[in-house]
């Protein structure tokens, strides 16, 4: 090998993109560095902003659909818990009930 193509080489595999990249939001995405006096909204300065917020936005949405689907599974458990017994006593009541084992005397 010359040594101009290995000083080229950082890493192994240096052409792939890396696998993990951290979901820490740099300062400077997080969006612009001035506010208004008059309290009003700030406009999205840059794409990735944009679409940060658009991704936060579906998620929260997932995260409140999700609850409520488990929500609703938790309540279709207890009723199907509450019938079960319901049929169990059922059975137990029209079963014949064993003879007492006890002597009177």
């Amino acid at each position: 090998m010359n040594s101009t193509s290995s000083s080229y080489r950082i890493g192994p595999q240096w052409w792939k993109k890396p696998i993990y990249q951290s979901p820490v939001v740099s300062p400077l995405e997080r969006g612009p560095d001035f506010s208004f006096v008059d309290g009003r909204r700030l406009p999205f300065t840059t794409e990735s902003e944009f679409n940060r917020r658009v991704k936060q936005v579906e998620l929260g949405r997932k995260v409140v659909q999700y609850l409520a689907e488990i929500r609703h599974a938790e309540e279709l458990y207890k009723e199907n818990n509450l019938q079960r017994e319901i049929v169990q006593q059922k059975i137990e009541q029209n079963m014949p009930k064993q003879k007492g084992t006890e002597e009177l005397f």
